[in-house]
């Protein structure tokens, strides 16, 4: 079959796998059907890494084929090694007249352009969620203008001088970091009292704690789901994190090398006293065996009481070998799993 032969239908879902310049420059003047065709679908503008005698053309035929604008529900811009594309790029066209908009990421913003600034303001006040390489005081001073909205952040760095950067951030409801320590997420806790949703993709196992920090009650009353993909921290970490979320209903943790994590009786101590609304826990631990079957399986043994199979319906599954030891509950929730041999 050749390509002029396929439906619509299969045409339309293979343009979903390119780009709109790609879209534009293969299909758009092939033949009248795909020229219809084109002009009738979504399209996904990312600019970012193009030449700008391409930028140039684009943005030009664009001017000419003002209706494009509204097929665009994606689109990403840099002023990183492009001579100011996002600057030149935002001279021509204003972000509000891109109507159909879902989605925009903005590469090194130029906050030096109040006029500039002013607008993508207007526009995130319309989008759930934002996402950035790092929470500047630039990048919060936006974000604190966003009263009415509720914001879900992404950071896809670390946290660093949270506490000089995030205290006006109040709206974010949704938080997604790197990595962090306990310390960050306390001072995450003290200015981001809205937090519905955190989810660190490392838990750091700090060496000591801030004493300026260990008097301070602040709570995350409105968490509610906590996730941390990896972390080495000890089972006193996650009782001093856990013991500030009291209404944490969903909890999921994966945490290696630490023996105390795998005790069931301390966790059962700390589930009855300072998490009564928890209702669905996903733990994998891994631990080293060094010889300790017997103490091992003792531990693994405190998991099956009535406590965890007939009051909270968790069930586990544990796998031993000559190194290390797992436990986990199910159904195993993660999306990895390592083959022992």
């Amino acid at each position: 079959m050749k390509f002029d032969q396929l439906p619509n239908e299969i045409l339309i879902e293979c343009f979903e796998y390119l780009s709109a310049l790609d879209i534009l420059y293969s299909f758009d003047q092939l033949n009248y059907r795909s020229h219809t065709l084109v002009g009738s679908i979504s399209l996904h503008l990312n600019l970012h890494h193009k030449n700008k005698l391409l930028f140039d053309q684009f943005c030009h035929q664009m001017l000419f084929n003002p209706q494009m604008k509204n097929q665009i529900i994606s689109l990403e811009l840099s002023n990183k090694n492009t001579c100011g594309q996002l600057n030149v790029f935002l001279s021509f066209f204003s972000i509000s007249e891109f109507s159909q908009l879902r989605s925009i990421t903005l590469i090194d913003l130029d906050y030096n352009r109040t006029q500039q600034i002013e607008s993508i303001i207007l526009l995130l006040s319309d989008f759930a969620n934002v996402y950035s390489n790092e929470l500047t005081d630039e990048t919060c001073n936006v974000l604190s203008k966003l009263v009415p909205s509720k914001i879900q952040m992404k950071l896809t760095s670390n946290l660093n001088s949270i506490s000089t950067s995030i205290h006006k951030t109040t709206t974010i409801t949704s938080l997604t970091v790197f990595q962090c320590s306990l310390d960050d997420l306390w001072q995450v806790f003290k200015y981001t009292p809205n937090l519905e949703y955190l989810h660190t993709k490392i838990l750091c196992n700090s060496s000591s704690i801030n004493d300026e920090l260990d008097v301070i009650s602040t709570y995350a009353f409105y968490l509610k789901q906590l996730v941390v993909d990896y972390s080495t921290a000890n089972f006193q970490i996650f009782e001093l994190l856990l013991q500030q979320t009291p209404n944490l209903k969903i909890l999921t943790i994966d945490v290696e090398y630490q023996i105390d994590i795998i005790d069931g009786e301390r966790w059962q101590n700390l589930i009855e006293s300072s998490l009564h609304h928890l209702d669905i826990f996903n733990f994998n631990f891994c631990v080293g065996i060094g010889g300790d079957y017997d103490v091992i399986l003792n531990k693994f043994h405190q998991f099956q009481t009535d406590f965890w199979h007939k009051q909270h319906y968790w069930y586990t599954n544990c796998q031993l070998n000559s190194h290390v030891a797992f436990i986990y509950t199910i159904p195993y929730v993660w999306n990895r799993y390592v083959l022992q041999s």
